[in-house]
């Protein structure tokens, strides 16, 4: 059970860190279509 418990909590800490890059790079996404737009 303990290490069910650990593997959870890891897979959770690794979406976790999935979803804040996955935040980032729209970010930039978004920043980059801006700048475009912006040239256009």
């Amino acid at each position: 059970m303990v290490v069910l418990m650990g593997i959870k909590e890891a897979a959770e800490m690794v979406i976790e860190l999935i979803r804040k890059e996955q935040i980032e790079v729209t970010n930039r996404c978004k920043n980059g279509m801006a700048k475009a737009l912006a040239k256009a």
